[in-house]
């Protein structure tokens, strides 16, 4: 199947909020927004695979919550919407989160869904419709009509954490939790009384097996000691879960570092402060240096 770039925002509805859901869709296309939404963009032929293909080709998907939607996602009135809601929830579950975001948009004062939507940032346009639509549109890559010069503040790993983030809720309320050990080092602890470097920690994109073969980030001393190195899943779980972090520490994620634009590779830290628990980022070239006390989580 040949590659489909990710392009679209799609819309997805009860009908019974169509006339608002309209609104929706023409203000974010107002705001430059590259907005797909079936009453406007389905052709003649049969519906299911236009569907799947323009979720397929979408960095967003956009479902708009209302009391009808709701009870649409709670499995009463089973029907387009439910299949809709599905195909995101397989989506949240299987993409890859860098390419991929569930955003829920209230029209109302209404709950916020079900487990499977809750977790992700919601926008309540009923709060301020067309500020909060302002908003909306510069996070999905449009512009704000009340000011021009608004942009998407965020660097590139919270945008990431944007989505991945809230597909992490949604497996801890659902009480679906990784059952990969975690084991966490200092740098001292795996060998370096004196510290090193990230490439030594977590190997490098050059590394090679033993036929000379590319085998990125497996030259590290964890794997050489038996360990593996975290998936995004596992980072994101573990935060949910490490609710008694001790005040001041900073924990770094043994992981394939996620590369910026701009080349630099980040890793993710797992923090807890005066604000409270966190998860951010940390550059981690391979020629970075760690400190002896400076603590790494590896899987088991």
């Amino acid at each position: 199947m040949p590659f489909l770039e990710r392009e679209y925002v799609f819309i997805s509805y009860a009908h019974e909020n169509l006339e608002q859901v309209l609104k929706v869709y023409e203000g974010l296309k107002k705001r430059k927004v590259n907005v797909w939404i079936d009453k406007r963009d389905l052709v003649p032929g049969r519906w299911k695979p236009q569907i799947f293909k323009a979720i397929s080709r979408s960095k967003y998907f956009v479902i708009c919550l209302s009391n009808a939607a709701i009870k649409k996602t709670s499995g009463e009135k089973p029907g387009f919407q439910d299949e809709e809601l599905q195909t995101a929830w397989e989506f949240a579950r299987e993409q890859d989160e860098r390419g991929f975001t569930i955003i829920p948009v209230r029209l109302e004062d209404c709950g916020r869904g079900d487990m499977r939507l809750s977790g992700w940032q919601q926008y309540d346009l009923f709060e301020d419709w067309e500020g909060v639509l302002d908003k909306l549109a510069v996070n999905l890559g449009g512009i704000s009509l009340s000011d021009v010069a608004a942009i998407d503040e965020r660097t590139e790993i919270e945008k990431i954490l944007a989505g991945m983030i809230g597909k992490a809720e949604i497996f801890y309320a659902a009480g679906i939790k990784s059952e990969v050990k975690i084991i966490i080092l200092s740098v001292a602890n795996l060998g370096f009384a004196e510290g090193t470097t990230t490439g030594k920690i977590i190997g490098t994109e050059q590394d090679t097996d033993q036929d000379g073969n590319a085998a990125p980030f497996t030259g590290g001393i964890g794997q050489q000691l038996g360990l593996e190195l975290c998936t995004q899943e596992v980072t994101l779980n573990y935060r949910l879960q490490y609710k008694d972090q001790p005040l001041g520490e900073r924990l770094y994620v043994a992981m394939k570092p996620i590369t910026t634009s701009n080349g630099e590779p980040r890793i993710f830290v797992l923090g807890h402060n005066a604000n409270g628990l966190s998860l951010d980022d940390a550059r981690a070239r391979p020629d970075d240096k760690w400190q002896p006390n400076d603590k790494f989580m590896f899987c088991l």
